[in-house]
């Protein structure tokens, strides 16, 4: 290539680069081009797996009926949910509804599973009267996961919170129990007996 050729290559090099940097300064002065900056990036959700919000009983009960609920764990009016997208918590309304039996209708309206439930137990749960009757009606249906017996009382844990049964005199709990439950095809709930304790 010749000495001029080659000159008239640079200066056509320098004209392009120059071109470029007056259009360049010339887009930004008049707001015709602007940067385009870091990309934006979607923000990812804030503490995943923390309780985010609170929902009504009957949203609640809806999330139920929908299959979205896994497990539920109730303390006192509270009622703290574990929910397929994200937990929540529910305060119960006025009156203590039966919140298992509420849970257990909504899953059958849905025709999904019941959700897991378990109780504190505590101050805002006072255990709930139950007839001996009821109890073996409840042992039957597989609901009692464990009972308590100490003199004439038993204090049950069932699917639905505390219970207090008073023991007719002429009962024999363990029996009784082992007999409902296999009338009703379920395993017997753990059973557990004071010593000394004057009735069976």
């Amino acid at each position: 290539m010749s000495r001029r050729a080659s000159f008239a290559a640079l200066a056509v090099s320098i004209a392009l680069v120059a071109g470029s940097v007056v259009a360049l300064v010339a887009g930004v002065a008049t707001g015709a081009w602007k940067p385009a900056g870091p990309v934006a990036r979607p923000s990812a959700p804030a503490n995943p797996g923390v309780v985010t919000g609170t929902v009504e009983y009957g949203e609640f009960l809806d999330d139920v009926r929908a299959g979205r609920v896994l497990d539920v764990y109730r303390d006192g009016n509270i009622l703290q949910v574990n929910a397929m997208d994200q937990p929540y918590t529910v305060q119960l309304p006025p009156g203590d509804p039966a919140v298992y039996d509420d849970m257990e209708a909504a899953a059958t309206a849905g025709g999904v599973p019941v959700p897991g439930f378990t109780t504190a137990g505590g101050p805002g749960v006072p255990a709930e009267p139950l007839t001996y009757a009821e109890l073996l009606e409840q042992v039957k249906a597989g609901r009692i996961y464990d009972v308590f017996h100490d003199g004439d009382r038993l204090m049950v844990n069932a699917v639905d919170g505390e219970k207090e049964v008073t023991v007719p005199p002429d009962a024999d709990v363990l029996n009784d129990m082992e007999a409902a439950a296999e009338a009703g095809g379920v395993p017997p709930p753990a059973y557990t007996k004071v010593p000394n304790s004057d009735l069976n």
